[in-house]
């Protein structure tokens, strides 16, 4: 994460989360890329 924190990403059924959110989509930004999930992601 960007804290340097590392995020726990894994994959069921064929969708990708990341600390528990799903993965909805992905979009790029002019500084990187923006995954849209269906929660908000905070480290632990």
């Amino acid at each position: 994460m960007f804290d340097g924190v590392s995020a726990k990403i894994t994959k069921k059924d064929g969708s990708w989360f990341i600390n528990g959110a799903k993965i909805l989509g992905t979009v790029r930004a002019s500084n990187g890329i923006v995954h849209v999930t269906d929660g908000v992601v905070l480290d632990k």
